[in-house]
């Protein structure tokens, strides 16, 4: 069986899901997902505001529905890089 050659797409999957997993680990997954977040506060750190909607809602979803951080990890990918970004300024502006 011939093996198929992996799409452009995959291969940006693939690039963002190990950005995420260098990027943001799960203590600080833990600290988005358990922390009360003034969203408002933190918006204008963001400049992306409609990728920072994007990961409030990813966020709420997860918390809402209970889910591990597996699965707050993936909606981040699901993002992209531009929400990692935002990930990252959010969880620098909220640890303690």
């Amino acid at each position: 069986m011939v093996r198929k050659k992996r799409s452009s797409m995959g291969k940006l999957a693939d690039e963002t899901a190990r950005q995420v997993d260098q990027m943001l680990s799960d203590d600080e997954l833990e600290l988005i997902k358990n922390t009360s977040i003034n969203w408002e506060s933190l918006k204008p750190k963001i400049t992306n505001s409609e990728t920072y909607t994007s990961l409030i809602n990813a966020v709420q979803q997860s918390t809402k529905k209970n889910e591990d951080l597996a699965q707050l990890r993936a909606r981040i990918e699901n993002l992209g890089k531009d929400a990692l970004k935002a990930a990252r300024t959010l969880i620098t502006n909220i640890k303690p």
